[in-house]
C-alpha cells in the first residue's frame, strides 16, 4: 500500500495566517455585498473587521469597551457602524470564538425592525 502524499497548499486551512486566538467571522462576503452598493461603509466595515478578528470577547461588557454604543438584541449583538449611519447585525458564540454576521442595513431600514 502506497502513502500519498498530498501538498501543504491543499490541505484544510494551509493558508490560514490566524493566530490561535483570532475569531472567525462567517462571513466576510456580506460586508463586501455591503460596501459594494454603498461606498461609504467600505473603510469602517474593514476596520470592525479587523478588530473583530482578533478580539478576545468573553460578553457584551467586553465588547462595549471596544464599542461602547453595541447593544444586545434577542440573541443578536447590534454594531454601529460610520457614525451610527449603519447597523451590523451579528451572532456571537463566545465560546467558540465565531462571529456570524447575520445582516448590515442602513441605519432607517434597520429601525423598520423587519430583521428581527
Amino acid at each position: 500500500m502506497a502513502l500519498r502524499v498530498v501538498p501543504a497548499a491543499l490541505t484544510l486551512n494551509s493558508d490560514r495566517t490566524e493566530r490561535p486566538s483570532d475569531r472567525t467571522v462567517i462571513s466576510r462576503r456580506r460586508l463586501r455585498a455591503f460596501w459594494a452598493r454603498r461606498a461609504d461603509a467600505e473603510n469602517p466595515l474593514k476596520a470592525w473587521y479587523g478588530v473583530a478578528r482578533r478580539a478576545q470577547w468573553n460578553n457584551l461588557v467586553e465588547i462595549q469597551q471596544t464599542y461602547p454604543s453595541a447593544e444586545a438584541v434577542g440573541r443578536y449583538t447590534v454594531f454601529n457602524i460610520k457614525g451610527n449611519a449603519y447597523r451590523l447585525v451579528a451572532r456571537i458564540e463566545y465560546h467558540l470564538h465565531i462571529i456570524f454576521i447575520k445582516e448590515v442595513f442602513p441605519h432607517a431600514e434597520y429601525d423598520k425592525d423587519k430583521w428581527k
